[in-house]
Parts: structure tokens; sequence; C-alpha cells
């Protein structure tokens, strides 16, 4: 028996009528032999699998497969590509309705290009804004239009783009994996196309519909911290990608950060928390990202779940060793960052409204500047060092020697010259050594002394024993002035606050 050019996959969970109202329409509309339909029922509790099972008797092209568990869209797409015998895939949620002429036409776009991967038609819900159109008669020879972002809900592959970019992420739960996928392919060089003259109904979202809220927003955040980690910056994708977003409508605004904020300090969960919870509050309306060391957190799984539901999809959490020194997190951070600017926070610091934005607002303004720091409390530092708060109206920034990273902000572009902070020091002193290494390299280093971050409480030391920190300190000490005595930028009010 040969192989079929098309196999259609079909998620069914529940909702009999809408599955056999979708299966309907394909086989009445869709011309025998040009393809094969896998429909897997995920353990619907509504006599989905019996339907399917009394549909396939009198209809070759139809085999059923019932799964014992809800499996997510993702992993199922991925069991029915296995399964598949056809050359082309077409993924299929069980509650669309195809009409005349549908296939004909989405594989008229494919043929029109051997770069072309993927095909989508127009409908009228749940879809790229590109997508949503009014009903139409589908054309077998519609128009093929670039597009960057075509959803899952009716999406024609090539086998061969498959086997190249592989199967879809199933990290993903019910969402977010078919814009994940095209932009997998589309960053390996294909091309993905509108079928601009094909409409397919499509009655809704109804799995996500059918969570209860509270799993749905979880299912959502968790998504959305997936995508945003993987393609969350123009850094991560081409430029003719960006300018295909910005021409087909995709809401790529969302996923560029200005502003990198690396939460790093000793393990230390609670002072983590508070300061993740500060930087939440106090940043409304800035664009920026959060990273926070997972060495920094209880380290269960639910426990990250948590903090993502708290705090939303822009904190992300990166794995570092429990034992690493603080330049090490803060260099791995820097890694994964994706901001313009990044903020070196100390774990036991609290932020106030407005800090974020003006510290952005005094780089910019300060192009020369490769680092802005704040005042601070708990410093041995006489230009940083303030027990409470300037007024938010105080003078703008001024030049200084050197700044304590309680809270500093780095520009990327200074951070790729100077390179990633010295890891020789051991919880101290590394920031004065970035800060020298900066002007060395013809930044300054600024103080904005209308900018207050409070010192909650020396979080990165934990349980240490003092005289372990005394070792650290001294060891610190030495290494700074083995790099710098004798080099003009060492002012002698730098020997005496180490």
């Amino acid at each position: 028996m040969s192989a079929p050019r098309v196999s259609i996959i079909v998620l069914c969970r529940d909702r009999w009528e809408d599955t056999r109202r979708c299966l309907e329409a394909v086989r009445l509309h869709t011309p025998a032999g040009l393809c094969e339909v896998l429909a897997y029922d995920n353990a619907s509790p509504d006599g989905t699998a019996a339907g399917l099972r009394e549909l396939a008797r009198d209809w070759p092209a139809l085999r059923t497969r019932a799964n014992s568990r809800n499996v997510p869209f993702s992993e199922a797409v991925n069991q029915g590509m296995r399964d598949a015998r056809g050359e082309l895939f077409l993924w299929l949620n069980n509650d669309t309705v195809p009409g005349p002429g549908w296939l004909e036409g989405l594989l008229g776009a494919l043929d029109s290009d051997p770069r072309i991967a993927g095909v989508g038609p127009t409908t009228d819900h749940m879809a790229p804004p590109a997508q949503i159109a009014g009903p139409c008669a589908s054309r077998r020879e519609p128009e093929a239009e670039d597009a960057v972002f075509l959803g899952g809900f009716c999406f024609l592959v090539r086998r061969t783009a498959v086997e190249r970019v592989g199967n879809l992420d199933e990290r993903f739960l019910w969402g977010w994996e078919d814009m994940d996928y095209c932009l997998r392919l589309v960053h390996a060089g294909f091309r993905l196309a509108l079928a601009r003259g094909v409409f397919v109904r499509h009655e809704g979202n109804r799995t996500i519909a059918l969570m209860p809220a509270a799993e749905r927003r979880r299912t959502d955040l968790w998504n959305r911290r997936l995508i945003l980690e993987k393609w969350f910056h123009a850094r991560s994708l081409r430029a003719d990608i960006l300018e295909l977003f910005s021409r087909t409508g995709a809401p790529w605004d969302i996923y560029r950060p200005e502003v990198s904020v690396i939460v790093a300090g000793r393990a230390a969960p609670e002072h983590t928390e508070r300061c993740l919870d500060s930087v939440r509050r106090c940043s409304a309306g800035a664009k920026y990202e959060a990273l926070a060391a997972d060495a920094c957190l209880p380290g269960r799984e639910s426990d990250v779940l948590r903090l993502i539901e708290r705090f939303g999809p822009e904190t992300r959490f990166f794995s570092c060793p429990g034992d690493a020194s603080f330049a090490r997190t803060v260099n791995r951070a820097m890694l994964q960052a994706q901001g313009d600017f990044f903020v070196i926070l100390r774990n036991d610091a609290l932020v106030a409204p407005g800090w974020l934005e003006r510290l952005v607002q005094a780089a910019r303004a300060h192009p020369a500047a490769g680092a802005v720091g704040t005042l601070t409390n708990s410093v041995t530092v006489p230009w940083q060092d303030r027990g409470a708060p300037a007024p938010a109206s105080g003078p703008g920034p001024r030049p200084v020697p050197y700044l304590r990273a309680v809270c500093l902000l780095v520009a990327r572009a200074a951070a790729e010259k100077v390179g990633p902070l010295d890891e020789r020091f051991a919880w101290g002193l590394e920031d004065v050594d970035y800060c020298l290494r900066l002007r060395q390299a013809g930044f300054a280093v600024l103080l904005d002394e209308g900018v207050f971050v409070a010192n909650a409480g020396n979080g990165r030391h934990g349980a240490a024993r003092e005289e372990q920190l005394l070792r650290e300190f001294r060891e610190n000490s030495r290494l700074l002035f083995e790099k710098w005595a004798g080099h003009p930028l060492f002012l002698s009010e730098m020997s005496a606050a180490c």
C-alpha cells in the first residue's frame, strides 16, 4: 500500500460533537487517497474513543489511538508525526471545520516554493493577527504570503523540515509551542507562508478554556517564561526574522527587555524573594527581565513554579552551583541576559519606586558611562554610604573612583569590551576591581545620588562564620593590591577603604 502524501494529525479531548464535525468535514472536503487521518483521544470521559472507533469502521484512511492521559499538544503532535506515513504533516485541532478545497489550497501554497516549510490558512478565531480574516471560498492556488508565525490549529509542514529542526518542544504545556516551532523553522533558513485564499473555521481554544482558572494562569505563565527564555531578544534572531515580525504584525515588543536585573547572593531564599518582590513592585512600566540563581532558592520545582506565578514570566531562574562566588554567578547571568543594560543587584537589596527608570535615564544621558550606581547603606565607601534616601529630585550623576555593587548598572557595550568579573575574588571587592577595569578602558563610573537602594542585611553571607569572612576579605584585599598597586587609578582613598 503506497504512503499518502499528507498525514493529518488530530488531537481529541472531550467534546465529541466538535471532533465528529471536524472529521466529517475533513472526509467530505478532502480528495480520496490524498491523505491519512490519525486521531488521538486524550482519555476523554465523554465517549470520544468509542465515537472514533465507529467512524473508522467505514473510513479506511482514519487510524485511531487512545492515550491513557491528557497529553499536551506538543507531545501529542510529536506522537502523531512518529506514527505518520506521509511526506507532509498537517496538525489540525479538533475544533476546526475545513471547507471545500482547503487541503488543495494549502498544498498549492506549499508547492509554490521548495523553500517553504510550513503553511497555514486564514481563520476567524484564536490565531496570530495576520491569519484572522472573514470566511472565504478556498482557492487551489492561493497567494503565498510570507509569515514568521502561524497558529498550530491548522499547520501543514514538510517531513524533511521536521527531520532537520526536530520535533516540537514538549516543555510547552498547551500553548506557545507553535510560535516556538515557527521561529525554529525560520531560524533554520526555511520560509513560512500564509495561504491567504484558504479559510478554515476555528471554534476556539476549547481545551484551555475548560481548564480551571488557576491552572490556566499557571500554564500560561510557564509557557510565556519558556518562550521568553528562548526568543526574548533580537540577539537571538537574525535581522530578516525581525523584519518579518515587523511586517506581519507579530507581538515582538513584549520580548525585548531594555534591562536585565541580575539578582545574586549566597543561598538565602527569603532575601531573594523580598528583593524580587521589590523589583516587581517598583519597576512598573520598565521593560526589564529579572534573573536569579536557583542556588538562592529552595530548589524544588514546585517552589520555582510558585515564584514564576508570583513574579511573572519576566523573571527567570538560572542554574548555578550553590558554592559559586558572586562574580561567577553574575558572569553566568550575563551570558544569558538579553538587555542593553545589566543591573547587578545583591539579593539582600530592596529597591524603591522609579529606581530603574532613573538609572537607565542616567546611563542613556551619559553614553561614556560604563556603570551607574546608587546610594545605599552599610558599605564602607564614603561617597556611596547614606543612612537614608536622598530626595528623588537630587543632583544628577557624578564621577566617582569606584562603587560597591549593592546595585550597579553596567552598559552591555562596556561589559563586552571589559569582559566578565574576575572570578578569583571570593565574595568581595570584585565590584571595586570591575569599576577600575571600566575606568582603565576609558569608561566613566557614575554615582546617581537621586537613587537610594537599601541594603537589607548581608544576605550574601548566609550562615558563614565570621572567621571565614575575615579570611575572604584578606584574600580579596591581597588580590586587589596585587592587581592595582602602583597604578594611577589606585588612589590613596581606595587603599584606605580596602
